[in-house]
């Protein structure tokens, strides 16, 4: 019986570098799906066990510098008021504990097309472009209600709630997937502060992929 491929939604090589891990470039453009999809299964195995050993990785209920796990989630393009094309792409779901806000380049998303559009124009986005930008190019302009600064408990939760309305209130619509996530860590909170659950977690993809089904 032949194993099912995973089918890549996103892949991140600059991510999975940044990792420690190694993608082989070399006539790369040319790959066709099967070869192309194993070397990424290697990368992807090479770089986890390598942050495994690091103790760098952890579960979407236990996020460590990296998370990884199998999620339900909707995704689409990322836009903002007045914005039609941010260049990102938003991935909301999460598990029973937890509420997952994962952004990453358009560029980066391969073979499926996103199945719903988050657009956003609520008081806490800014706080989430803030936290974007520290890790990814984000290439527009949004207006700051005065100067945001992370390190500040109240405008940490303002981000932190602002991924919640994203994954919760504007992401409803749409098919959910199945899939394997792996992510670096950007904010980790909870949705009241005054609670331990659910947690909210914010983090840039470095993969993520439907999971196969055995026939």
């Amino acid at each position: 019986m032949q194993q099912p491929l995973r089918q890549y939604i996103y892949f991140s090589t600059s991510r999975l570098e940044q990792a420690g891990g190694t993608v082989r470039r070399r006539g790369f453009p040319w790959l066709g799906r099967l070869a192309r999809t194993a070397q990424w299964d290697a990368a992807i195995r090479d770089t986890m066990q390598k942050l495994e050993q690091g103790g760098a990785i952890g579960s979407l209920d236990a996020p460590q510098r990296y998370f990884r796990g199998r999620v339900s989630l909707r995704w689409g393009p990322l836009k903002g008021a007045g914005v039609q094309d941010s260049g990102l792409v938003y991935f909301g779901g999460g598990s029973e504990n937890a509420i997952l806000g994962l952004v990453g380049s358009s560029t980066d998303t391969l073979d499926i097309a996103g199945n719903c559009t988050l657009y956003s124009t609520s008081a806490g986005m800014p706080y989430l472009y803030a936290a974007l930008k520290r890790e990814l190019n984000v290439p527009f302009g949004m207006k700051q209600p005065g100067p945001i600064r992370l390190d500040d408990p109240q405008d940490y939760q303002k981000a932190v709630q602002a991924v919640r309305a994203a994954t919760l209130q504007e992401q409803a619509k749409g098919p959910v997937l199945d899939v394997e996530i792996c992510a670096q860590t950007l904010l980790v909170g909870t949705a009241d502060p005054w609670t331990e659950r659910p947690r909210v977690v914010l983090g840039v993809p470095l993969y993520v992929a439907t999971i196969p089904q055995a026939v």
